[in-house]
């Protein structure tokens, strides 16, 4: 049974995790066994992996250090190991109402380091943390719920488009899996569309895309005020 995970953001618009491991002595009297003539032994050693449900920052491929996003908090979930640990706002800022067909690129998002406080700017990203260690893979989607809609209600951005262009997938560096496979370019809209997959054996440990979004609004559709949208993320734990 697939298990789904969903997380919506209004569009006004990754602490790395490692296997949590534990060691295990071992016991003379089970596991270590000696020669007759006293001059031998054999021991075992044993580990044991559980899942990781530890809660995860936003990564950097050049380091395993954690980030944390300017423009919101990640997901506090502690509990299950295969989760969406991060997805970026839109925020397309202020633009002048215009009678010509615009399209608008949203602003970068700034991450933290928090072990030395530099700073990055990154493009709007979602960042994917599966701490499952069955390798079964997982699929993520996302849709538009409404129209970009004005404060009051009283209006939409008639036929815009906003569209999520692939910019790049990447892991902290240490992670040494098989990266997921990202949609070239997926049109926003009231049905689920793939962004992510990763297929059996891939996709494990924490992985982030970045995305260039675009909002593409039609001459004169628009209204002094703030338009905003929500969007729906659903992760589910099998490859689409």
């Amino acid at each position: 049974m697939k298990n789904k995970k969903v997380l919506a953001l209004l569009t006004t618009f990754a602490v790395t995790a490692l296997p949590v491991v534990t060691l295990l002595g071992t016991d003379v009297s089970a596991d270590t066994t000696y020669d007759s003539n006293g001059l031998g032994a054999t021991s075992d050693g044993t580990i044991v992996f559980e899942p990781n449900t530890t809660p995860v920052n936003p990564v950097n491929p050049d380091d395993d250090d954690p980030y944390v996003p300017e423009d919101g908090p990640v997901n506090p979930d502690d509990t299950n190991p295969l989760k969406i640990a991060y997805v970026s706002t839109l925020d397309f800022d202020t633009q002048a109402i215009s009678s010509e067909n615009k399209v608008y690129t949203a602003n970068k998002v700034t991450l933290t380091n928090q072990l030395d406080s530099t700073t990055k700017e990154i493009n709007p990203a979602v960042t994917i943390a599966d701490g499952r260690g069955t390798g079964a893979g997982w699929n993520l989607q996302v849709k538009q719920n409404n129209a970009f809609t004005n404060t009051a209600g009283t209006d939409t951005l008639e036929g815009a488009e906003l569209t999520l262009e692939k910019s790049s997938i990447y892991s902290n560096k240490s992670n040494a899996s098989v990266a997921p496979i990202g949609e070239d370019s997926v049109d926003v809209n009231t049905s689920n569309a793939n962004v992510l997959t990763a297929a059996e054996d891939s996709g494990q440990g924490v992985w982030q895309e970045e995305m260039v979004a675009k909002l593409a609004v039609a001459g004169n559709t628009a209204k002094e005020g703030t338009y905003s949208t929500t969007l729906t993320w659903t992760l589910t734990d099998t490859p689409s």
